[in-house]
């Protein structure tokens, strides 16, 4: 047992004796609050919830929402995507902004340290929420905790101690030393009012994956099936020396599934960027045209900031772009291929071009490879995520290339009766 003031005791009893360490005192790890808000977006203000002063002399707005960021291993709040992230939550509407730093306690290379510093730096987030609420008069309802990777556990410790916090959203939270656990030692669904979920890197640890593959919340999104993301690379040993070595945002080529959880919840702050997914039995099975459209609205949500808005709980799935911007702009494509008095097939290709404003275009492949059997009277049924520009598309235009092989080829032209173009809410 080891004791720290105002922070209490911890104990490597229970549920938390399963790394046999204790968390590391309050003064090495130096977590810090930084305070943006609509009158100081870009210099921050300094909270210290054991100082008066600094809380009851600050621009925070208690009649404004709260969200709380808060970084996981090797990171801190001067990252980029932190600085992006809280300029997207202030741009689209009067919130107050606190960052949690606590960098020193979760600096490379020992994992292991920085977990058992999470429960420590939640209390302190605890702390600093009483603090604001007894001095400014807000209250927990106002309070969304926004955590990345360890910074997810970071959350669920902080929301276990305060009760009532309106929300936690966990993106991607950390699988090794979590996953599996007692729900006292990890990120849970009782932590909050609404706990939510993006699992972007859940892929088993052996594989590259760093992120939790269980569900932890009341909504558990899996974009793009949670385990690998598109653009990114899954290699094991990528992903372990991008651990230990990369410290810059832009490096680290496996890291990219880990952090597209935050790419993911930063786009979905954008008005018009929206992400619906669908309760659905698995990703292979939305990606062939099931579960889609929405057209109950207890079995779909919208994955990242507006997540609460929408009645969908349980497990989601959707398809994200693979650059930026990410968003889940899903369309169903149907192709009906004519019918014959005697069955005939060939082997090509079936392109679909989107043509938008200003003939803005956009090619999807809806065969699997160049040398695709298409059956006269089949039906080709695909999941495609074009650009947000094509919102519907103008045009499209279908495009069927025969197989050329040595021996044998493809017919030169191919029938098809019928194009149905489905956007995710139903609208053909």
């Amino acid at each position: 047992m080891v004791c720290y003031n105002e922070l209490g005791c911890f104990r490597d009893e229970g549920p938390f004796n399963y790394l046999d360490l204790l968390p590391a005192p309050p003064e090495e790890i130096n977590t810090r609050f930084f305070l943006y808000t609509p009158r100081n977006r870009d210099v921050p203000h300094p909270l210290v919830y054991n100082n008066a002063s600094t809380i009851l002399t600050s621009p925070y707005n208690a009649t404004l929402p709260t969200k709380v960021m808060i970084h996981g291993f090797g990171s801190s709040c001067q990252r980029i995507w932190a600085k992006e992230m809280r300029t997207a939550l202030i741009s689209v509407g009067d919130v107050n902004v606190i960052c949690v730093d606590w960098e020193n306690g979760a600096n490379l290379p020992n994992y292991v340290r920085a977990a058992v510093n999470a429960r420590l730096v939640g209390r302190q987030v605890a702390l600093l929420v009483n603090a604001i609420n007894g001095m400014l008069g807000s209250k927990n309802g106002d309070f969304h905790l926004i955590g990345f990777s360890l910074g997810a556990h970071v959350a669920g410790f902080a929301g276990s101690e305060l009760r009532n916090v309106s929300r936690i959203t966990g993106l991607d939270p950390a699988g090794p030393l979590f996953e599996n656990y007692d729900p006292r030692v990890r990120l849970d669904s009782t932590d909050a009012d609404l706990v939510d979920v993006i699992h972007s890197n859940g892929e088993k640890i052996y594989m590259g994956g760093l992120g939790a593959w269980a569900p932890m919340g009341d909504i558990d999104f899996y974009p793009n099936g949670g385990r690998m993301q598109k653009g990114c690379t899954n290699l094991f040993v990528g992903a372990v020396s991008d651990m230990i070595w990369s410290s810059a945002e832009e490096n680290g080529r496996s890291l990219c599934n880990h952090r597209r959880a935050y790419k993911l919840f930063t786009d979905s702050v954008v008005p018009g960027c929206h992400f619906p997914a669908f309760a659905c039995e698995s990703y292979e099975k939305l990606l062939e045209g099931d579960c889609f459209p929405c057209t109950d609205a207890e079995r779909c949500s919208n994955m990242g900031f507006y997540a609460d808005k929408s009645p969908g709980r349980g497990i989601m799935y959707l398809a994200t772009r693979e650059e930026e911007p990410f968003c889940a702009n899903q369309y169903r494509v149907q192709l009906q291929s004519s019918t014959t008095l005697q069955p005939v097939t060939t082997q090509g290709k079936i392109e679909l071009i989107l043509i938008g404003a200003n003939n803005f275009n956009e090619t999807f492949t809806l065969t699997k490879g160049p040398d695709y059997e298409l059956t006269s009277g089949g039906k080709l049924v695909r999941l495609i995520v074009p650009h947000p520009t094509f919102s519907p598309p103008s045009k499209v235009h279908v495009v069927y290339t025969a197989y050329q092989g040595w021996i044998y080829s493809g017919l030169t032209k191919w029938p098809v009766d019928k194009l149905i173009l489905t956007d995710s809410y139903g609208k053909r």
